[in-house]
């Protein structure tokens, strides 16, 4: 009787008092209440009215996981008897990454050494959530935190922490006992998978910008959420920054090449990616990569400000070279918008020579002659007409 539940779903979600946390209540009192309500979603007439009402449970989800008193409280029981210590870290499981900023608190907290060894034991149990956070809270000031943290991601033992603890490792202005930590931490993880490979800091954030950019399964945001965190340091603290989930891997590729640049500023690799990755970016934002016009689909990113330039912009900024690069990239991949904005970002900055010879790296512009997206070989087309090639090229 669809027309009778749409009539209920919409009333509803009209009510006031369905707020997420009573949504949620409810979802957890009706048995299978929420794998209807996803099999509505995938295939009913009052798809639109249960994908909000999902929406609503999922954000009672997310506010519970975050509630600051739950937190704060769970902490405190890590002291307690067994009992309060099995449920307290069972909710700091659940608050996964949320927990994070909370536990770093603690630990600076010179007032609660009596709590350092039970967040010590309890913090790699908290899991994969806990990754992003750490790593980042890795650039705070108190050493003896820090070589705390870097323990957990030892023990944690994820292959993405890895950059992060070289860049530790290798930075002789870090004390001699924090560089030992990182070291034996990377150890660690190392042990976990033979494929895994010690290499320099800066290849290591290139290679993590690679695996964010490929869309590893093992680096991808919470599916469940439409909003993924992105963590960042401010006044010495834990901050998450909320944006769309879909752009999470774009930004997070464009961070590790920050990082990756930031040690090795002659990483051409790392350039182009980036390049590519911020076309990537505005293109799930639903933007479009041929213009530098301001758009209003950008501030869906909170990690970057009001003004910040278009993709365009930078890649027309960066020079010919790289955005051949990035053409090359985006013909490999058969990705539109990175090739239709390395192209456009090639008109008007390229020389002839530049764009056309005997050289592999000019063939790029050729190549996307043969594009699958009609749009982008159109626009190579006009590019090489604009140049007038004297000379024949392939």
């Amino acid at each position: 009787k669809f027309d009778a539940a749409e009539l209920y779903a919409a009333a509803l979600l009209a009510n006031a008092e369905f707020t997420p946390e009573k949504a949620l209540a409810l979802s957890e009192k009706y048995r299978n209440s929420r794998e209807t309500l996803i099999m509505l979603v995938d295939s009913s007439s009052i798809r639109e009215n249960a994908a909000k009402i999902l929406k609503r449970v999922r954000d009672g989800e997310a506010d519970n996981r975050k509630s600051p008193k739950q937190i704060a409280d769970a902490i405190d029981w890590l002291s307690g008897d067994p009992t309060q210590r099995a449920v307290g870290l069972d909710r700091l499981q659940y608050a996964g990454e949320y927990a994070i900023p909370w536990v770093v608190d603690r630990l600076r907290d010179s007032s609660k050494k009596d709590l350092y060894p039970y967040i010590e034991r309890v913090l790699p149990k908290i899991g994969k959530g806990a990754v992003s956070p750490l790593v980042i809270a890795l650039q705070i000031k108190e050493d003896s935190v820090r070589e705390t943290l870097i323990d957990a991601l030892g023990s944690l033992g994820y292959p993405q922490a890895l950059p992060y603890l070289a860049r530790i490792a290798q930075d002789g202005k870090q004390t001699d006992s924090v560089r030992k930590t990182a070291r034996e931490s990377i150890q660690k993880i190392l042990k976990t998978d033979p494929a895994l490979k010690e290499m320099p800091a800066s290849v290591g954030f290139l290679s993590l910008a690679e695996m964010y950019y490929t869309d590893t399964p093992s680096l991808r945001a919470n599916e469940s959420e439409e909003m993924a965190n992105v963590w960042t340091l401010k006044d010495n603290a834990l901050v998450p920054i909320a944006i769309p989930r879909q752009i999470y891997n774009s930004v997070m590729c464009m961070r590790c090449c920050e990082d990756a640049l930031a040690l090795q500023s002659d990483m051409l690799e790392a350039v182009a990616l980036w390049s590519a990755a911020n076309f990537r970016r505005e293109a799930e934002l639903g933007m479009n990569v041929q213009s530098v016009e301001a758009d209003p689909k950008a501030l869906a990113d909170r990690t970057r400000s009001e003004t910040y330039p278009r993709s365009l912009y930078f890649a027309r900024s960066f020079g010919t070279r790289y955005a051949l690069m990035t053409l090359a990239r985006g013909i490999k991949d058969s990705d539109t918008p990175v090739a239709l904005g390395a192209v456009t970002a090639l008109d008007g900055i390229a020389s002839v020579n530049a764009m056309v010879g005997p050289d592999e790296a000019k063939q790029p512009l050729v190549s996307a002659l043969s594009f699958p997206d009609v749009l982008v070989r159109i626009t190579a087309a006009l590019s090489l007409a604009k140049a007038m090639p004297p000379q024949n090229f392939q």
